[in-house]
């Protein structure tokens, strides 16, 4: 009878912690490509957990990073140009003398991140999350 039970627990769990799985490592080969050679133009990065990561000089043009943490993450001479960084957490990121130029920073958090002016992007519509 025990077997049972936790095979009701497992059938359960599982579906869960795969999905979690997924949003976490949404592509590991791109991830660990971008994180080894600095080199990923057009990858899927969505959700990648990218925070603490160093990515100074990394060549991310026209990369998904949509909703990607990238919290203290340092871009730092990045090229970001034409990057979907839509909702991606960019909280004390170093973006001095990155290249956003055409970037999506639609609702994305740049709280105390550190930029150079003369960026090349548009970031009037960007602003910290909303209290409710």
């Amino acid at each position: 009878m025990k077997k049972y039970k936790y095979i009701g627990y497992l059938a359960a769990i599982l579906p869960n912690l795969l999905l979690t799985t997924a949003a976490i490592a949404q592509n590991p080969e791109q991830i660990r490509r971008l994180l080894i050679t600095n080199e990923c133009a057009g990858c899927q990065l969505d959700y990648a957990e990218l925070s603490h990561a160093e990515l100074s000089q990394a060549n991310l043009e026209g990369a998904n990073l949509k909703s990607a943490n990238l919290m203290r993450a340092n871009l730092e001479g990045a090229n970001l140009a034409g990057a979907n960084l839509e909702e991606a957490n960019l909280e004390r990121a170093n973006l001095e003398g990155a290249n956003l130029e055409g970037a999506n920073l639609t609702d994305a958090n740049l709280c105390f991140a550190t930029m150079s002016s003369g960026l090349g992007a548009c970031i009037t519509d960007v602003f910290p999350p909303q209290i409710k």
